[in-house]
This record gives structure tokens, sequence and C-alpha cells, in this order.
């Protein structure tokens, strides 16, 4: 077990070397992806949300960091899970990126702390919630390769759902500005939502996610939900 662990560690920081780059050039190109594609989001949805472009008298730039953040690392480990190849242990995809993730948020939190925000009691719940995030997509990479394993077309089909998962994730807006039920409901079932809100009331608006408890219920019975599927399809392997 314990040299198990040890190979996935190292699998995972080569994993990360070739993520972030191996020479300054590539890891300069690779920062700068990211930058351009934030800069990008932010002056579209800052023109489309007004002159003020603020939430609830916070910037919109660094709203939309906080979760812009963790949004990478949800779609790096579901794109890693479902092009996996079967050439080293899939735990690897998400120690990987989760190690990324842990270095953007770090430096994520120098930006907030140059734009005066203190660091507080709520950074303990920002660990949580990076944890949570951490445990929902390892079962999400579990299942999702177990799906590989018995139908292939089982995995193109719930890729589709990747993008929709982004876009009511509440990533570019708050969910009190979607009107429509049927749009809100979508956001209301979106495990992300609650992962990326306890982060920004963290980073952001300095609240307790758990004062909360229905968000946060909801969110444990779909962990649920994913982990009684990892579960049925490990029986299906093994009666196979």
């Amino acid at each position: 077990m314990k040299n198990e662990i040890i190979k996935i560690v190292k699998l995972s920081i080569e994993e990360l070397k070739n993520k972030i780059g191996k020479n300054s050039f590539d890891i300069f190109i690779n920062i700068l992806k990211i930058v351009i594609v934030f800069l990008s989001l932010w002056i579209l949805f800052e023109k489309f949300k007004g002159n003020t472009a603020l939430i609830n008298s916070y910037p919109y730039m660094l709203w939309l960091l906080s979760g812009f953040i963790p949004m990478i690392y949800v779609l790096d480990v579901l794109v890693g899970s479902f092009k996996y190849k079967f050439d080293k242990p899939f735990e690897v995809i998400n120690v990987s990126s989760f190690m990324f993730f842990s270095l953007l948020t770090f430096i994520e939190i120098v930006i907030f702390r140059l734009c005066g925000f203190e660091i507080d009691v709520y950074y303990f719940q920002l660990i949580i919630f990076m944890l949570l995030l951490f445990i929902f997509l390892q079962l999400c990479s579990i299942l999702i390769v177990n799906f590989a394993k018995i139908n292939e077309k089982i995995n193109k089909v719930l890729y589709i759902f990747i993008f929709p998962l982004m876009c009511f994730s509440g990533l570019f807006f708050l969910k009190t500005e979607i009107h429509n039920r049927i749009l809100r409901a979508f956001v209301n079932i979106n495990p992300v939502y609650y992962l990326i809100q306890g982060i920004r009331d963290s980073l952001v608006f300095k609240k307790w996610s758990f004062n909360e408890p229905h968000l946060f219920a909801v969110f444990v019975i779909i962990n649920i939900i994913i982990i009684l599927f990892c579960f049925g399809l490990s029986l299906i392997k093994k009666k196979q």
C-alpha cells in the first residue's frame, strides 16, 4: 500500500511537470494560455453585466477568478478521465491535477491579498472545500474509468455533458440571476455549483457555507449516488 502511494505521488509529480512545462518557455506559454482565457471571460462578462460589474459589492473580476480556478481543476480531471488510456494508475489524473489546482489557488490567494483581502479563519473552509472537490472528482474519475471498461459508447455520451456542467456551475452568473425555473433546477442539481460556491464564500464573501445545510445536503446526496454507482459498476466487472 505504501509503495503504491509513493508510486502514484511520483507519477503525479511527473505528470504535473508535463502539465506546467519542463522549461521556462513552456511554463510561460501555459500560464499565458490561462491568463488569456480568464481575461477574455472577464472582459466579455463584465461588459455584459454593465459598467459597475459588482457582485454583492465585490469586484466581478475577483468573483469570477474564485470560480475560474476550481473550474480549471474540474475540467482537467474530467477530460483527463475520459481520455484515460489505462497506461498508469488512474489516480494520477486527479492527484496531479490537484497539485496544479493547489498551485493556482496559492497564486489566487496572493492576488486577493494584493487586492486588500485579509487572510482569515475562512481559509480553513477553503481547504475543506478543496478536499471535498478532490473527493468528488476522484469518485467521478472512478465512475468514468469503469464505464470505459464496460462500454466506451457510454463515455462518449457522458463527455457531451461536460460543457453543460460548466455552464450551470454558477461560474459566470449568480444563481439568483437565473429566473427560468428549469435552468435554475440544472444549477440546483449540479454538485460543482456547491463546491465553487463554498470556495467563493471562503475567498470573496467571507461567510460559512455550512450555515446553509440544505445546500450541503444536496451535495452529500449526489455523492452517495455516485458512490453507489461506483459500487454497482465494480460488481458488474467482477461478474464479467
